[in-house]
């Protein structure tokens, strides 16, 4: 029998967080699964600690997107006016090269439109909060490549809970959270 080994980083353990009711701490190198149906809002249930964390959000593609909405992120589960600060980078079908930017956000922009997959890299140092996502969208212009960048203008909030993911119409599917450290 072959046993398999912990990772360098910590335990290599996936937890099910699906209708959890209250925040969980994952450790290092562990992994949390969600699964969602017919939803616009997603709460992760994950006390976060200065760490980094990556998130893959993974959604049903079988809608038809009538709007751009954003797919975001509210850290500790709330918003804060003009906190967060967001740039993007991508290309479509329609065009082939975009860049952009939304400076009075109040939460953290992970895409926009309906996504295929979504990966995101999140720092929750207090001092230094940041993401950046990328993956492949649709929206009413075609498909998307896109990356996103988010600074959280704020050197003195703690970052406790990772939040929750809003969608901008009900959908299906799976995230996928690890924290990286």
């Amino acid at each position: 029998m072959i046993k398999r080994l912990n990772s360098l980083w910590g335990p290599d353990e996936v937890v099910n967080l699906t209708g959890a009711s209250s925040d969980r701490l994952l450790l290092a190198g562990e992994t949390a699964v969600i699964d969602f149906t017919s939803a616009t809002s997603v709460p992760l249930h994950i006390q976060t600690v200065e760490g980094l964390y990556e998130i893959d959000i993974m959604s049903n593609t079988a809608g038809t997107v009538t709007n751009d909405s954003a797919i975001t992120l509210s850290a500790n589960n709330t918003t804060y006016s003009n906190a967060f600060h967001n740039f993007y980078h991508g290309s479509s079908s329609a065009n082939s090269h975009i860049i952009g930017g939304n400076s009075d956000s109040s939460s953290i922009i992970l895409a926009y439109s309906l996504p295929y997959q979504i990966t995101s890299r999140i720092t929750t140092r207090t001092a230094s909060k940041s993401s950046v996502s990328e993956g492949f969208t649709k929206s009413t212009s075609g498909k998307n490549m896109v990356k996103y960048i988010c600074d959280w203008d704020d050197s003195t909030t703690a970052w406790t809970s990772l939040g929750t993911v809003t969608l901008p119409f009900a959908q299906s599917g799976k995230i996928v959270v690890h924290r990286v450290a």
